[in-house]
């Protein structure tokens, strides 16, 4: 859509918004590929479906690092403390009491599915660390395969629930 791209001030002849979108695309089905799913690029030029692939991505690449045995705990607190930072400045920033607009987000779906995933994560990566030194890593590791695929599922769902949400409040 070349007027969202016009209105971000990007020349017409930068191509880079498709190329980000691109290396998006192609990390997804690296990770899929890892854990033995085929699959292929979907490309889509509408508003709506750009911006839940850019949401999706996003949300999804840190939850992988979420995963990742000892430093994924601390990427994932990392994380929720940016997150719970810039709820804060925007709170300020609307003049609203942070606690309020932090509550309002969890009347959400999102917030939730979100919450669960990175969940899921962090703790599936401390699982790991205990399945190492039990010399189990190898079963845990199918299960960590389990999970990754779960929480793409619930944050490709909270990736399109936050599109409406945006869409309906615009």
């Amino acid at each position: 859509d070349w007027k969202v791209v016009e209105a971000n001030q990007f020349p017409e002849t930068d191509r880079s918004p498709y190329f980000d979108l691109g290396a998006t695309m192609q990390t997804m089905m690296l990770a899929a590929h890892g854990i033995g799913l085929e699959s292929g690029p979907v490309t889509s030029f509408s508003q709506e479906g750009v911006i839940i692939q850019f949401i999706f991505g996003n949300n999804f690449m840190i939850c992988l690092l979420m995963f990742i045995p000892l430093i994924g705990p601390f990427l994932g607190f990392f994380a929720l403390f940016n997150t719970g930072t810039v709820i804060n400045a925007i709170a300020i920033a609307e003049n609203y009491p942070s606690a309020v607009v932090l509550l309002a987000l969890f009347l959400t779906p999102v917030a939730w599915l979100e919450y669960a995933a990175y969940s899921t994560a962090i703790s599936e990566s401390i699982w790991l660390i205990k399945s190492f030194f039990q010399k189990r890593l190898k079963s845990e590791f199918r299960t960590a395969c389990i999970f990754i695929s779960i929480c793409a599922i619930l944050l490709l769902i909270g990736a399109i629930v936050e599109t409406l949400i945006i869409f309906l409040a615009s």
